[in-house]
């Protein structure tokens, strides 16, 4: 109960938080007032982020009428109109404000520069070829990370036995992460790219959760009417300090399929194998040797152009060289997104049970292993100058991002071992790199 009234608690917060600081501007306060400058320009920057162009530019037109000489408008305006690739339009309109009395010379000579230095850069020969980085650190306090049972105890060859005593319930891991992301447009509506990354896992008291991660994954994608194709092929070789080792190899696709503006589905399908590491220390490491199937079935709306539900129906097929390794897995996942000015609120719960196909006569022999789970998470991620703009003259690009993650996993097990809770929070810093520009 104290762990419920505690998330509810942190729920509220942020949300009444993000409301606080973002609260939406409706098309009703513009009706109301349709000459308030900095209402409007507020109510045309929520549009362009959202997507909505037209709308942004039937506002900033109005608001270009009403202020004629405001050179800010102006550039704003054409700014959008490049963006929207509407050429002769922009030219209209260049013509339209050069040609009007309203313009100041100051204004017309402004234009007329940022606009050649708009279309110099626009007009640049860009490559086919793109690339991308980010490294980034995080921490996570775990209030559980060896997974003691509820209980403190379990099963071993049918005998019920306390963990040990020396048993490390919180700690902290620290990760230091890095990302290589290097691609090619093959012609306006396909890519593919190839990502490679490596995470460096320390462990603050215990060395359990102490790894190094090296992924890759190779993908193309394909836009196709109101189609987006994704197939992909990843490979992960996780290097485990003190468990053993494994590498994954697999393959997948997925597709969204987006009705409208508010409506879109996608769906998705996955194989990979997981081989370990057979050594002196990990006798029986072969015995977790799996192929996974995987498949799943998504549905989002947006309910405005700042909030999203969205819901997931996902299985997983494990079929081990061990059968008391092997189970199925399904499950339910609901969430809410909200773009804050501030950055994206996300509040997602999980559902999922996990039944094993055999029992583990070394646990217990007349046992068999059903999981009922419930993982919640509230995640808040964004531009960190958007919550401290003091930063905004050290990261003039946008592109440094913070991470704050609060996770709470409750499991009910048929085997007193698996019956566990624990509680997760992360903080991390990002940095995006670009090298396109």
């Amino acid at each position: 109960m104290r762990k419920i009234i505690r998330v509810t608690i942190i729920i509220f917060f942020f949300f009444f938080i993000s409301n606080l600081k973002a609260e939406e501007v409706t098309f009703m306060q513009i009706l109301e007032n349709p000459t308030d400058l900095e209402l409007n320009l507020k109510y045309a920057k929520q549009q362009e982020i959202a997507g909505n162009y037209k709308s942004t530019i039937h506002t900033l037109e109005r608001l270009n009428t009403l202020y004629p000489s405001n050179t800010e408008i102006k550039i704003y305006l054409l700014s959008i109109m490049l963006k929207m690739d509407s050429e002769i339009q922009v030219q209209l309109i260049i013509e339209k404000m050069l040609n009007d009395p309203n313009t100041t010379d100051e204004a017309k000579e402004y234009i007329n520069k940022v606009m050649s230095e708009m279309y110099a850069k626009k007009n640049k020969e860009k490559s086919d070829w793109f690339t991308y980085a980010s490294i980034g650190y995080s921490q996570t306090e775990n209030s559980n990370i060896e997974s003691v049972s509820r209980s403190s105890s379990m099963w071993v060859e049918d005998t019920r036995l306390n963990f040990a005593a020396d048993s490390i319930k919180y700690d902290k891991t620290y990760s230091r992460n890095g990302s290589f992301t290097l691609g090619k447009k093959i012609d306006k509506t396909s890519a593919v790219s190839l990502n490679i990354g490596l995470d460096l896992i320390t462990q603050n008291k215990g060395n359990t959760s102490q790894s190094d991660l090296i992924s890759g994954s190779l993908s193309y994608s394909k836009n196709l009417d109101k189609h987006f194709l994704l197939p992909y092929i990843f490979y992960s070789r996780p290097n485990n300090r003190n468990q053993k080792d494994s590498n994954a190899r697999g393959f997948g696709f997925s597709n969204s399929y987006f009705f409208n503006k508010k409506n879109n589905f996608s769906y998705g399908a996955s194989f990979s194998n997981n081989v370990y590491d057979q050594t002196n220390t990990f006798t029986t490491a072969k015995k977790n040797s799996s192929d996974t199937y995987a498949a799943n079935i998504a549905y989002n709306y947006n309910l405005t152009s700042n909030d999203k539900l969205s819901s997931k129906i996902f299985f997983n097929d494990v079929n081990a060289n061990a059968d008391y390794n092997s189970y199925d897995t399904y499950g339910l996942t609901l969430g809410y997104s909200k773009y804050t000015s501030f950055g994206l609120l996300k509040l997602e719960t999980t559902y999922k049970q996990k039944k094993h196909k055999e029992k583990d006569t070394f646990i217990n022999s007349t046992i068999d292993r059903e999981d009922q789970e419930i993982n919640g998470q509230i995640l808040l991620t964004g531009q960190i100058n958007k919550v401290l703009p003091f930063l905004k003259n050290l990261d003039k690009n946008n592109s440094i991002f913070y991470t704050l993650k609060y996770q709470f996993i409750d499991i009910d097990s048929t085997l007193i071992n698996n019956t566990v809770e624990k509680e997760l929070f992360t903080y991390g810093i990002t940095k995006k790199i670009n090298f396109n520009d």
